[in-house]
């Protein structure tokens, strides 16, 4: 319950609705445990046997959890209004995958572009693919802007600018709120994930010292040196 009340404060209620086969294994897990959640409360209301208490029910109904999730055409909609908000501020439509301000966009873009090249590979013809991506929605995210046949990695490294300006930005919101920007490592906080890409950085430093190449350049350094980003020591603060 922790893990998903913390997913609806990040990134809103709809988080996990939008599902990749190589999402990672916990974000899978809890798409699961929410799926079981609905089925419960189906059989509550049945009055058939339900691990769903009331007091259960008024926890979840306190994050706002979604008891029904969206249809097909509704989700479609409502992602690629999503994709031409971020095109019209941004420029572009290179999403990150992880990116902090929608994951749910960020996950849905990267799922088209996977359903997109899958259903091209002649090597897998003859298996399946759980592709809902018609000729008509391949039109429609073209003519939006997204690319569908660039390779991930470069796709990848391009979003990785937006990213970066993204957590930039948050590092900024936590040291005028905090004073600092000694980031926390707390699972329970809005910040957590701010404090797993702080961590990521000082590692990116220290593989730069020793002379591996990353995208963490003398630019992105000294952004973040001014804002008295500390790289090799965590201080100890008392709030």
């Amino acid at each position: 319950y922790e893990a998903l009340r913390r997913l609806y404060s990040l990134h809103g209620r709809g988080s996990l609705s939008t599902l990749s086969t190589d999402k990672d294994v916990c974000d899978q897990r809890l798409a699961l445990w929410a799926s079981n959640q609905r089925k419960q409360y189906a059989n509550y209301l049945k009055g058939n046997k339900s691990a769903l208490t009331p007091s259960r029910i008024k926890l979840l109904e306190e994050i706002n959890f979604d008891w029904e999730l969206q249809s097909e055409d509704d989700e479609w909609g409502e992602m690629k209004a999503a994709l031409m908000n971020f095109k019209k501020e941004h420029d572009h439509c290179f999403v990150p995958a992880a990116y902090t301000k929608d994951l749910r966009l960020g996950q849905w873009v990267h799922l088209q572009r996977q359903l997109y090249q899958l259903s091209k590979r002649d090597d897998i013809i003859d298996v399946a693919i759980p592709s809902k991506l018609n000729e008509e929605k391949i039109k429609e995210l073209i003519d939006i802007g997204l690319d569908l046949t660039m390779d991930n990695f470069s796709f990848g490294n391009i979003a990785f600018e937006t990213m970066w300006t993204c957590r930039v930005e948050e590092l900024q919101r936590f040291k005028e709120e905090h004073g600092h920007c000694n980031v926390i490592l707390d699972y329970t906080s809005k910040y957590y994930d701010l404090s797993l890409w702080v961590n990521e950085q000082r590692i990116l430093y220290q593989r730069a010292k020793e002379g591996i190449g990353s995208q963490l350049d003398g630019k992105r350094i000294k952004d973040l040196e001014k804002l008295g980003f500390l790289w090799n020591e965590e201080i100890e603060l008392s709030e």
